[in-house]
């Protein structure tokens, strides 16, 4: 895709979810490590004053250190609540959360929605 086209892309998402506050690359693992692909996405998020949280779903990924040099507020996730399709493990990860919150002042967990969700078919 042509910068422009990602930028198009990126502002059509943003349209559909009027009451976004930030964005996450849940599941753009190879884009979220081309930085010419994350400076288009992150100019679109700084045009409107959003937050960007990497997933870090790939290990190149470059788009915390963007949006970092582009001055958007940025963080990553410190652990993922469903990368095994085990209720147990995930409440225990939910609950250290990758890094202790009280001593760091935060942290952030990631869980991407699917509609085989392990989550939900444990409730039923």
């Amino acid at each position: 895709m042509s910068d422009a086209q990602i930028v198009a892309q990126v502002q059509s998402d943003l349209a559909e979810v009027p009451s976004r506050e930030g964005s996450i690359t849940t599941r753009a693992a190879k884009a979220s490590a081309d930085p010419r692909v994350m400076r288009a996405v992150i100019g679109v998020l700084a045009e409107h004053n959003l937050f960007f949280i990497d997933s870090k779903t790939n290990a190149a990924s470059v788009g915390e250190d963007t949006a970092r040099q582009m001055g958007v507020p940025t963080a990553a996730r410190d652990v993922f609540l469903d990368n095994r399709a085990d209720v147990a493990y995930s409440e225990a990860a939910a609950l250290c959360g990758g890094r202790d919150p009280q001593r760091t002042g935060s942290a952030i967990r990631d869980r991407a929605p699917a509609p085989d969700d392990f989550w939900r078919q444990s409730a039923r």
